[in-house]
This record gives C-alpha cells, structure tokens and sequence, in this order.
C-alpha cells in the first residue's frame, strides 16, 4: 500500500515554513499508483488545507474521478455529524429532489456517508462517498468524487471501505 495521501500532506506542509499548516491529516489506506496530485493548497492554520488527487493521464481542468483531502480549519469541537447534517440540509435546498444522501456509518467523532446527484444539463450526475473526521485541529474530510454515473457495486464498496477505514494522522500516529 502506497502512503501519496501522507506526501501529500508532507507537501503542503513545504507551503508554510513559518508552521502556519495544521500537523495532522487524512490518511486513506489504498494503492496510489495511477494517481497524481492535482492540488495542493494551504490556506493557513486559520482555515486549512486541501489535497485534490486525479487520475494520472488526467487534468485538473477535465477530470472523470478525484480523491479531495481536507482539514477544514473549524471551531474545535465541531461535531461531524452536525456538520454532515447542515450539509445534507443545504444540498436539499439547493438540488432538491435531485440529490440523495444516505448516512452509511457513524460514531463519536466521525460520520461516513454517500451522495448522489443526478445531473442535468448544467451538471453532469455525481456520485460520492465521504467521512468527515473530527480532528484536534478541526474537522477533517475524506471525498472520493465520480464525475459522472454512478459507482459499480464493486467499486462503491471499495472506497466505502477506503474511506470507512481512513485514519486522521498526527505525525505518523493515528490520533482518530
């Protein structure tokens, strides 16, 4: 198993020589190989970091599925299921009937779920899986995106298992 998802966070941590970048991040255990990093952003210890992996023969511009790894800078404390809910609430407001989203797991401190748009000619249809974690710096997200279509049965289940599985690192200890 490749750790990209630990470079990564290494990387934006090269962003912020005066320590301004959160020391923990999301680790998701899978094979990085056909992957690049598409983005890597730090956006300062007051609002966080976003890691964006891409299919390797693909562009951030034009891409058919991604990996987005977030610490969203938060107040601490923040719980993740309240977050996930204020979510949920706000894509019904904004794609209506359109959206579906399911809680597929939770716990104390994180909530996995799965959301799935159906598009229409201003957007294609998406299907995601996502675990928002909280951290001791703030609340952490894990998103596998398909762009469009929906995930196979096989591949649903294998990132409901990444990211079921995706620990929130501090160092290289496993804090959550």
């Amino acid at each position: 198993m490749d750790r990209i998802l630990v470079v990564a966070a290494l990387i934006a941590l090269a962003f912020a020589p005066s320590c301004r970048t959160p020391i923990e991040t999301t680790f998701v255990p899978m094979d990085s190989s056909g992957w690049k990093i598409g983005i890597a952003s730090d956006f300062g210890r007051e609002r966080g970091t976003t890691t964006v992996l891409i299919p390797s023969e693909e562009t951030i511009e034009s891409w058919s599925e991604r990996l987005t790894i977030q610490l969203v800078a938060t107040e601490l404390g923040q719980d993740a299921r309240k977050v996930a809910e204020d979510l949920f609430a706000s894509q019904r407001v904004q794609y209506g009937d359109a959206v579906v989203q399911r809680v597929l797991a939770q716990d104390e401190w994180s909530v996995l779920f799965e959301w799935l748009l159906s598009g229409d000619e201003e957007r294609p249809d998406q299907h995601k899986i996502a675990r928002f974690i909280e951290g001791h710096q703030g609340l952490h997200r894990a998103t596998y995106t398909l762009k469009s279509g929906l995930l196979s049965d096989e591949s649903r289940e294998r990132w409901v298992e990444r990211l079921g599985s995706a620990v929130v690192l501090r160092g290289d200890k496993a804090i959550r």
